[in-house]
C-alpha cells in the first residue's frame, strides 16, 4: 500500500517550495518505508530552472539503510514542449551519489488536454551498490484540466529497468495524480 501528499507554495514569480510526504507498506510483510522531500525551484532566464533539494528516508526490514539525500537538479526548456533535466544526489544511507537525465516532451492537444513523455537514465556510485549505468526508465502521462483554475488529473503508466544491483528488476507502474490548485 503507498500513499502520498505534496505542497507547493509559490514564492513570487521567480521561485516556489515544493514538499512531498509518502509511506510505504508491504501488505504480505513487515517491510515499510517513509519518505519526505523538500524542494526550492529557482526560474533562472532563458528557460532554465535550478532544484537544490533533500529528503530523508527510513526503512523498516529492508535492504536499504535509512538517511538523507542532497541534491541539486538543472532543468531547461528548449523549444516550445520540450524540457531536459539533469540531477544529482548523495545519499547518507547508501553511502554513494546518483544521477539522472531525463527529457520530456509535453505537446498539448487542446486548451484542455495535453500529453507528457519521459524517456531517461540513471547511473550510480557505490549507490546501492552499483558503479555505472543502472537504470532506464519510460513514462506517458495524460494531464487533463477538469476544472477551469483548480483541477487536474494525469493517469499515467511508467516503466523502470534497473540492473546490476541487488534486487534489480523490471517495474511497470500506473495511476491517477488529482492535483488541486489555488
Amino acid at each position: 500500500m503507498y500513499a502520498q501528499f505534496s505542497l507547493g507554495i509559490a514564492c513570487g514569480s521567480t521561485c516556489e517550495f515544493n514538499f512531498t510526504g509518502s509511506a510505504d507498506k508491504s501488505l504480505s510483510d513487515s517491510y515499510g518505508r517513509l519518505h519526505g522531500y523538500g524542494e526550492f525551484i529557482f526560474y533562472l532566464s532563458h528557460g532554465f530552472n535550478l532544484r537544490p533539494f533533500a529528503s530523508l528516508n527510513t526503512y523498516n526490514k529492508s535492504d536499504f539503510k535509512s538517511g538523507a539525500e542532497l541534491g541539486l537538479a538543472v532543468e531547461q526548456e528548449i523549444g516550445k514542449d520540450w524540457i531536459w533535466e539533469l540531477k544529482g544526489l548523495y545519499d547518507t544511507g547508501q553511502e554513494g551519489s546518483y544521477g539522472s537525465f531525463r527529457i520530456h516532451y509535453m505537446p498539448l492537444i487542446n486548451d484542455d488536454v495535453g500529453l507528457r513523455f519521459t524517456v531517461g537514465t540513471g547511473a550510480g556510485y557505490d549507490y546501492v551498490e552499483t558503479r555505472g549505468v543502472n537504470e532506464y526508465v519510460g513514462r506517458i502521462s495524460l494531464p487533463i484540466k477538469v476544472d477551469t483554475s483548480t483541477w487536474v488529473v494525469e493517469p499515467f503508466i511508467g516503466v523502470s529497468d534497473q540492473h546490476g544491483q541487488k534486487n534489480a528488476r523490471t517495474r511497470v507502474y500506473a495511476g491517477v495524480w488529482v492535483s488541486f490548485l489555488y
